[in-house]
């Protein structure tokens, strides 16, 4: 039941950003990326930081708020930035950036929710399909991202 749940709010929260702020799929699925390198590097200094400040703040909310800082600026930045044209691509963005924030999951989450997780069909099913995901989004931001895709090919009438 665990997996479900944590299923549905890591992909369903980048959904809700996508199609209700217009927020670029693209840049959801490279601030993942993002929160893993910040996690990976920074994660331990800032704890430091913050229990020498708060000495009852355990490590796990600062991977936590370390996680999710780049996905909120993101949001923020890039909110209203996609044509509805192009929503379907951003959704399926959304979708992969859940899931490969899922993928990572582990760091932040508590124990006992990892342990219940990572023993479900859905977490077998998303480490098992890993690679696709990331290369899809990969590939996908990059497509979208690609800054020769909008130029207008349309040339100017001079009279």
């Amino acid at each position: 039941m665990t997996s479900y749940i944590l299923l549905a709010v890591f992909v369903g929260i980048p959904l809700v950003l996508v199609a209700f702020l217009r927020t670029n799929g693209a840049m959801l699925f490279f601030s993942v990326a993002v929160s893993v390198l910040l996690q990976q590097f920074l994660d331990a200094d800032a704890a430091q930081v913050v229990n020498g400040l708060l000495p009852k703040t355990g490590i796990d909310y600062m991977s936590l708020i370390v996680f999710l800082l780049p996905l909120v600026f993101v949001a923020v930045l890039y909110s209203g930035s996609v044509k509805k044209s192009l929503i379907v691509l951003h959704l399926l963005l959304a979708v992969l950036a859940g899931l490969s924030a899922l993928l990572v999951a582990d760091r932040f989450l508590p124990s006992a929710w990892v342990v219940s997780y990572n023993g479900s069909n859905v977490a077998k099913i998303i480490r098992d399909y890993q690679t696709i995901i990331i290369a899809t989004g990969l590939l996908l931001g990059i497509f979208i991202m690609h800054p020769g895709r909008n130029r207008d090919h349309h040339k100017k009438h001079e009279h």
